[in-house]
């Protein structure tokens, strides 16, 4: 995956339907490369938006087209598998996916990129320093991004593939992410000290997930 310039995004996109993936869905995403298309902290807002905001702003608006149609309705089949989302109405997701893309194709003809509230803001300097310097937003997948950043702000569930992912991330990126994606206004109801406990509590179950087992595909 891209960048996180993060988490917690969403994926583009969620909710599951029973059974696995279909193979139409699968041979997209590898053969036009989604899931490098967009950075971190696009993921995370598309995914928002499509979940629960509706709400893009403009810079990943231009992602979002650049990922492309096929991409996109991709990617959201695809995390409708995960069985974090299984309580989400799947017609509900579809029709907010064509809604959210028809109106960021709109966007991204007619605006220039301006930058998301991630890009700017409150965010220490040495945190954003030390995620370039480590590139911390090209280390995990678009999957294990969006499982992670529901781990943590809902569910605290991390299945042992992306936990693998998230130690490979390493905790330092996994720490200065988190306090950048809670930065985006999207997220300012949610209690910051609870969000960073449970950051803790998923690096630390995570770690003993990697200690224990081998890496085992998520749903």
């Amino acid at each position: 995956m891209a960048s996180f310039n993060v988490y917690i995004v969403f994926g583009v996109l969620v909710i599951m339907t029973s059974g696995a993936v279909i193979a139409h869905d699968v041979d997209p995403i590898k053969t036009n490369n989604c899931e490098t298309k967009m950075t971190m902290h696009c993921v995370i807002e598309g995914f928002t938006s499509i979940f629960k905001t509706e709400t893009i702003f403009d810079n990943c608006c231009h992602e979002l087209v650049g990922l492309g149609q096929l991409c996109h309705n991709a990617l959201v089949k695809k995390t409708l598998q995960n069985p974090l989302f299984k309580n989400n109405d799947t017609s509900v997701i579809f029709s907010r996916t064509v809604q959210v893309w028809n109106k960021y194709i709109l966007v991204g003809e007619n605006v220039s990129p301006t930058p998301s509230p991630l890009e700017g803001g409150k965010v220490m300097a040495h945190d954003v320093d030390m995620i370039k310097a480590n590139n911390c937003e090209t280390k995990m997948t678009m999957d294990c991004v969006i499982e992670v950043f529901t781990s943590i702000f809902k569910t605290v569930t991390v299945f042992d593939n992306c936990c693998h992912e998230l130690i490979g991330l390493g905790q330092l990126c996994h720490n200065a992410l988190v306090k950048k994606t809670l930065e985006n206004p999207l997220f300012k109801n949610n209690d910051t000290l609870v969000i960073l406990s449970r950051t803790i509590q998923v690096w630390n179950k995570c770690t003993l997930v990697g200690e224990d087992v081998s890496p085992t595909p998520s749903p």
